[in-house]
């Protein structure tokens, strides 16, 4: 959020995320102006810098190589509404007509980049996780291929094993080995179970602190299953409804991981102005945690209806994927609204096909969305006892 410093005979303005502008007032800027000795000063603490030249602002020919100099120090961007406003060429540095577009480039590209390099580390996307996932993808992998490369990963077999002995794949005998158990729940199960694991690694080794949004999107994998299980019983839909709950908020969680400052801005902004999170977060970091978070998923290799979710879940699904989408997109709106209190879609309109009854159709499902997510809260609050 920008917040203006000082004035004379200049005004430096400070954007958060270590941007920072500084506004050129005189006429005529020559070498000596005390804005550029200002921005020099400005190189030390801040990593980028926006100069902006106001309409009536030109450079004076001395000023090229100060400015290069400049450039070599910080990332520099500058700001000007005509080529006239300097004798030289500026191609060593990024030109824009609006701070507000400089800005919004340097708060993008600073996001995107420390949030891929902090995650870049992160130990499951480095191990066979990762790689398995990446091989679900070539429709020509094998059950023999899946079960060689995870021949070493006995937490996983274990979990596999778990998963096609459950009630969700009835069978008249149990999976006796791996290779029964891939059979079982198939490349499909197989991808949802990487995927439930690396959520979890991630929930316990990195998100640990942000109990709020790890709460949050346990809720709404819960309520979104159990919403969805009214109108169907295909377990692979379920399995997949379960696993995008968890994922939606990914964005958030690695917002908050990242710049947990900035963060608590956008939860202000949100509870004072009454505006959603999405609205919140472009004010603060010039996107938002649905951009984010596809754009790390798409890294990772995840499914395509994983990446759809994550980006549209705070919007009407339609098309592609949206028997996946509208559970979660339902529970995560009646959780911000009902629960939270703040804004968020209109939900209501979507309720009608989960109902059970003819008539009051919308209050029939929000009740039943109601008692869902007591049990929810109940079935947490026992955990913790």
């Amino acid at each position: 959020m920008e917040k203006y410093l000082h004035e004379h005979p200049y005004i430096v303005r400070d954007w958060g995320l270590k941007i920072i502008e500084v506004i050129c007032i005189d006429d005529q800027i020559d070498a000596t102006n005390e804005a550029l000795k200002t921005a020099f000063i400005l190189t030390r603490k801040f990593s980028d810098l926006v100069l902006t030249l106001p309409p009536h602002t030109s450079l004076e020919a001395n000023v090229e190589e100060k400015l290069k100099e400049l450039a070599k120090k910080i990332n520099l961007k500058i700001v000007l509404l005509s080529d006239d406003q300097a004798p030289f060429s500026l191609d060593f540095a990024e030109n824009f007509n609006s701070t507000e577009d400089a800005v919004l480039r340097l708060k993008i590209a600073k996001i995107s980049k420390k949030i891929s390099r902090e995650f870049a580390e992160i130990t499951p996307f480095k191990s066979s996780a990762l790689d398995l996932l990446q091989m679900t993808s070539n429709p020509a992998v094998s059950f023999s291929d899946l079960e060689e490369k995870i021949a070493h990963e006995p937490l996983l077999i274990a979990r596999i094993m778990q998963i096609a002995n459950s009630a969700y794949f009835i069978r008249r005998s149990k999976a006796q080995d791996l290779d029964q158990a891939l059979a079982y729940i198939g490349i499909d199960g197989f991808r949802q179970v990487l995927v439930q694991l690396i959520f979890h690694n991630l929930a316990t080794r990195y998100f640990s602190k942000q109990k709020n949004l790890l709460n949050h999107a346990e809720a709404v994998s819960y309520l979104a299953v159990k919403l969805a299980g009214r109108i169907s019983e295909d377990t692979k839909l379920l399995a997949k409804i379960r696993v995008a709950g968890l994922l939606h908020d990914i964005g958030a969680l690695a917002l908050q991981y990242c710049f947990a400052e900035e963060f608590d801005k956008v939860c202000e902004i949100q509870n004072q102005s009454m505006i959603t999170k999405v609205m919140a977060e472009r004010k603060v970091f010039g996107l938002d945690h649905c951009e984010i978070g596809e754009k790390l998923c798409f890294g990772w290799g995840m499914p395509a209806y994983l990446l759809c979710c994550i980006k549209e879940h705070h919007i009407q699904p339609s098309g592609r994927f949206a028997e996946i989408i509208e559970p979660v997109v339902i529970a995560n709106a009646f959780l911000n609204k009902e629960i939270g209190h703040l804004p968020d879609l209109d939900y209501l309109p979507l309720l009608e096909k989960y109902s059970l009854t003819e008539s009051n159709a919308q209050t029939e499902v929000k009740n039943f969305l109601m008692t869902k997510w007591l049990e929810f809260k109940e079935a947490a609050l026992d955990q913790i006892d």
